[in-house]
């Protein structure tokens, strides 16, 4: 396992969990090492972060992803409540659709909602990011809510639907787009999220971060 990714993980598993991670052992160099007897698996547990520069879960979350990529071999699960406690996918619901909305042409400004336990509405992102006109993209789950994310494959088709938006929104603006983005996402998303960016083949972003009285806030930056 990388160095960054065991530092954050370090801090991390003392915390409130909220999601399991389970991955390939790796190296400090990060390529994978040869398994032991029978298939040695590493489990993290992730919570919110105190720290100043994230201020709360999802930004840290997403730079786990980053840290994490695409190239290892990684399992992501979330903490269900209902119908009972567990880490277990309930697949008891239809599945979850998601769709990307594109922003107006033009502007090399773009905002990107992730809206998939709540929505956001267009003036908020107007709130952060005044002055200059704004592109802003949307990818919306089929139902919104905090518990709407019940099986694998429903992660799967959120994380294809954001490898396929950070394309487009680089087709259409250009590599040296100001990409900011404003996660409502559950915790599985948020990490895999931040697996699909590939820092050679796409543009740099900005996390912003609800806070109570304020609005989005900037929390962190990514590439």
């Amino acid at each position: 396992m990388g160095v960054g990714v065991a530092a954050l993980l370090r801090y991390l598993a003392s915390r409130r969990r909220l999601a399991r991670v389970e991955c390939a052992r790796t190296d400090l160099r990060g390529r994978n090492s040869k398994p032991e007897t029978g298939e040695r698996r590493w489990h993290g547990d992730l919570v919110r972060d105190r720290r100043r520069e994230f201020s709360s879960g999802v930004p840290v979350l997403i730079e786990l992803g980053v840290l994490l990529s695409d190239l290892s071999a990684v399992s992501v699960y979330g903490r269900h409540r209902e119908p009972k406690p567990g880490w277990a996918w309930p697949d008891d619901r239809e599945p979850l659709e998601f769709t990307c909305v594109p922003g107006a042409r033009g502007p090399k400004k773009v905002a990107l909602k992730l809206s998939v336990t709540a929505g956001i509405t267009d003036d908020r992102i107007a709130h952060a990011l005044p002055d200059e006109p704004v592109s802003i993209w949307e990818i919306r789950g089929s139902r919104l809510g905090a518990s709407e994310l019940r099986n694998r494959d429903d992660l799967s088709r959120f994380r294809e639907l954001v490898g396929k938006t950070f394309d487009a929104i680089k087709d259409q603006h250009g590599m040296d787009v100001e990409l900011s983005v404003f996660p409502a996402v559950p915790v599985p998303c948020a990490v895999e999220f931040g697996r699909t960016w590939q820092p050679k083949a796409h543009p740099p972003f900005l996390i912003y971060d609800q806070v109570p009285d304020r609005g989005f806030v900037l929390r962190h930056s990514v590439g």
